[in-house]
């Protein structure tokens, strides 16, 4: 927390027709829906907002992946169901020891989400989320 990362960012237009306001639109779009349909029933988290961005593996699962949105305006039940699948069957453990560790079986009657955590951690005594960053100065370079 409080590291600045200073990095270029370089669009060939030969090849991508997306403008930095695309990519702008973009984040903020993905943070909008990860806040709506992830962060929300984690009451102890707050809510960032627009320009954030998740750096490393660490981050969880919700932070990498956009399946809410992608069913965004379907039965949220389901949309759970199917995460919570997508969680069981991924897993790199035996079904015996991911049933013992995780319980992501559990995660819809018991949580009503899925994955049932949020990967935090306490930084003098702040709880914050992993890899969360903040994009506030996007400038043009010429």
């Amino acid at each position: 927390p409080g590291t600045d990362i200073v990095f270029t960012v370089t669009i060939d237009t030969s090849i991508c027709s997306y403008t930095k306001q695309d990519i702008i639109e973009s984040i903020n779009y993905f943070d909008d829906n990860y806040n709506k349909y992830f962060v929300e029933p984690f009451t102890a988290v707050e809510y960032i907002g627009d320009g954030s961005v998740f750096l490393g593996g660490g981050s969880g699962y919700a932070s990498k992946t956009a399946v809410y949105p992608l069913y965004d305006g379907e039965d949220s039940e389901q949309t759970v169901r199917i995460v919570q699948q997508i969680m069981v069957n991924t897993t790199t453990f035996d079904k015996k020891t991911r049933r013992n560790l995780h319980k992501h079986e559990d995660d819809l009657r018991l949580y009503g989400i899925s994955p049932h955590t949020i990967k935090c951690t306490y930084y003098h005594d702040q709880l914050l989320q992993m890899g969360l960053c903040q994009l506030d100065k996007i400038e043009e370079l010429n």
